[in-house]
């Protein structure tokens, strides 16, 4: 049958199935053989055609020919037939004269009994078949290892190595001898395997092998090739000892090149000295220098791009290219944010893409030489992007080695986009500061001056007044203080919440207002001076739109709504029943300069989200539960008393 040649049928559940060929199944021989019990199953064919059909079948695990019940042309061909079809299957031939045998020994019979020894002796003939079996079996289990072996050293670019202690000789396979640069007929010995290595890594060999032969102990070292520093090759190679009554006669082990790993260590090591670079990095742009630099001379990425994020978010701008970047690819332009290139993608989606073919992006850009790229996200900051002139040049270890790089820039360009905010934040708290302190101080002198020339009020009342420009002046300097020192809020500490909107409303011009309170015992953390502006700011403002007769209700707020049995306050609130804020206005009330009153400045409003903001407290502008305007305050550490 023609095909190709089939291996021994497996040995299921220890039962062994041998074809006769050449006999009736009462015979001797097959007595013989099923004299064993269990352990052997015999199917039996009287003719050489009956025994290959039998055999095609499957489920053989061995054959026997019994010579002088056949013609002896009718042997061969069968015998031959069945060696071409079954090379692996053991084959045996019984009984027979010279010329058979002769014929049946150059065909590659397992092996030939004479059918004397069979008559005196019947169990010779299963003993037979079973050693065949085994093997068999067992030479088909070390072949199937061995195939397997070879395909995970193809894939692996791991060699297999053994050293015979007995007649100290080394043997390396083929992918050993590649991975030390030798020829594929070079056996060397120990002694010139050693002098492949550099003088370090064949110190530590020759400790280790001497080691494993003499006291048996295994070793997994790494070593690197004797070579010009330019081409350094690493390799790792383990040894394992083989023992026979106590002693080692055989070394074996493996050698893989690590080269690649190594470099990528030393290139993670020396990632290390751009991080310092970047934390004392104090532009956008000299971080994109740091990380393309640190790209192309410590990584080996020459081609490389970064692109950061404009601040209305709308474009990725080039900032910085290498040179040899512009000369294999042109000019690199920024891309939108929002476009479908291979660099917007990656930003908006935030996982890097690898490109094995660039002329197959479906974009305008050109991209010159360029055939593959690898593009990884800066954060939410940008994106870096390096390029090939060789399709498939990138894969998995080159994303993860980029991925360290801009973790760090990422880290980077956070904390200068930090600082650049707390700087516009002191801007716009000194420009606040200055704000209040103008607006502040020129009633504040008028007032004075008024106040010098007042006979006929009574000395309380000028007691009362002189003590409110005091407060003014105090605001002011204190205000102007914290100005300067960057911070709109002090230190904070548990105050009475009771307390300072009692004192916060005695000193606003609240005519016939009235002030309610609800759950009076409660504490807040805050800076109290703070607190009680924020106070005055909401109570004036209610005051000034609302006018005379307005009730403002200030209380707590309770975890999960307005009331809760837990009674867990979260925060406060500030309401009162006026007509409310209209819905298009809501937001805006709490900018710089908002007003709607004849007198006022629109920053009272502003003030208060200022102290909020500054205190990390949310501040919520909301109806009210009589239709007037309420103020939400969240985010509070508060203490129940």
């Amino acid at each position: 049958m023609p095909g190709t040649p089939l291996d021994i049928s497996p040995v299921a559940d220890g039962n062994i199935n041998v074809l006769i060929t050449g006999t009736e199944s009462d015979t001797e021989v097959v007595s013989s053989l099923e004299r064993r019990g269990d352990g052997i199953t015999v199917r039996a064919a009287s003719t050489a055609a009956t025994g290959r059909e039998l055999l095609s079948s499957g489920g053989i695990n061995c054959v026997v020919v019994v010579g002088p019940e056949l013609p002896g042309a009718a042997v061969t061909e069968f015998l031959r037939k069945v060696r071409d079809r079954h090379p692996r299957l053991p084959l045996l031939l019984l009984g027979g004269d010279d010329d058979l045998v002769g014929e049946a020994l150059s065909i590659g019979v397992t092996g030939y009994i004479p059918s004397a020894i069979v008559r005196d002796s019947p169990d010779v003939l299963a003993t037979r078949v079973e050693r065949a079996v085994r093997t068999a079996t067992r030479r088909g289990a070390e072949r199937r290892r061995g195939e397997l072996f070879a395909k995970a050293q193809d894939i692996a670019d791991v060699g297999a190595w053994e050293y015979n202690a007995e007649t100290e000789t080394l043997w390396w396979s083929e992918q050993v001898r590649r991975i030390h640069g030798l020829s594929a007929d070079a056996q060397p010995t120990v002694a010139e395997s050693f002098d492949l290595y550099d003088p370090e890594g064949r110190k530590t060999i020759e400790a280790a092998f001497d080691q494993a032969l003499r006291d048996g102990a295994q070793y997994d070292v790494e070593l690197k090739l004797d070579g010009s520093d330019d081409e350094k090759r690493w390799i790792r190679t383990r040894g394992e000892p083989v023992f026979e009554d106590g002693e080692v006669v055989y070394i074996r082990g493996s050698y893989q090149d690590i080269t690649d790993l190594k470099r990528r260590e030393l290139q993670f090591e020396s990632l290390h000295d751009a991080s310092r670079e970047l934390m004392e990095a104090k532009t956008r742009m000299d971080v994109a220098r740091i990380v393309s630099d640190a790209s192309k001379n410590i990584l080996g990425y020459v081609m490389t791009t970064v692109r950061l994020a404009d601040e209305d978010e709308e474009m990725l701008r080039t900032f910085v290219a290498t040179d040899q970047t512009v000369t294999e690819a042109g000019k690199r332009p920024g891309y939108r944010i929002d476009g479908d290139t291979p660099a917007a993608r990656t930003y908006r989606e935030g996982e890097p893409e690898i490109f094995d073919d660039l002329d197959r992006t479906d974009d305008e850009y050109e991209r010159g030489a360029l055939r593959s790229g690898v593009y990884v996200p800066i954060g939410d900051h940008g994106v870096l992007s390096t390029g090939d002139t060789e399709p498939y040049a990138f894969d998995e270890p080159d994303v993860e080695i980029l991925g360290v790089l801009t973790k760090l820039a990422t880290g980077a360009l956070t904390r200068i986009c930090s600082e650049q905010e707390l700087q516009r934040q002191n801007e716009r708290l000194e420009e606040f500061a200055s704000i209040v302190a103008h607006d502040l101080r020129n009633p504040l002198n008028v007032a004075r001056g008024e106040l010098t020339l007042m006979e006929s009020a009574s000395a309380d009342r000028i007691e009362s007044i002189d003590a409110c420009l005091d407060r003014m002046e105090s605001l002011i300097e204190d205000i102007l203080s914290l100005a300067r020192q960057g911070e709109l809020v002090g230190d904070a500490t548990n105050v009475s919440l009771d307390a300072v909107v009692r004192q916060a409303w005695t000193n606003v011009e609240t005519r016939s207002a009235t002030l309610t309170v609800e759950d009076e015992d409660i504490d807040v953390l805050a800076d109290e001076f703070r607190l009680q502006e924020l106070f005055e700011n909401l109570f004036r403002n209610a005051v000034e739109h609302v006018g005379d007769g307005v009730t403002v209700t200030v209380g707590p707020l309770w975890d999960g709504g307005r009331t809760s049995d837990e009674r867990r306050a979260v925060g406060f609130f500030v309401e009162d029943d006026g007509p409310g804020i209209p819905r298009n206005r809501k937001e805006s009330v709490l900018e710089a300069g908002s007003t709607t009153a004849t007198d006022g400045t629109g920053y009272g409003l502003y003030i208060v989200s200022e102290i909020a903001a500054a205190h990390d407290w949310g501040l919520e502008v909301d109806d009210g539960r009589d239709g007037g305007a309420r103020f939400e305050i969240t985010g509070v550490e508060t203490v129940d008393g």
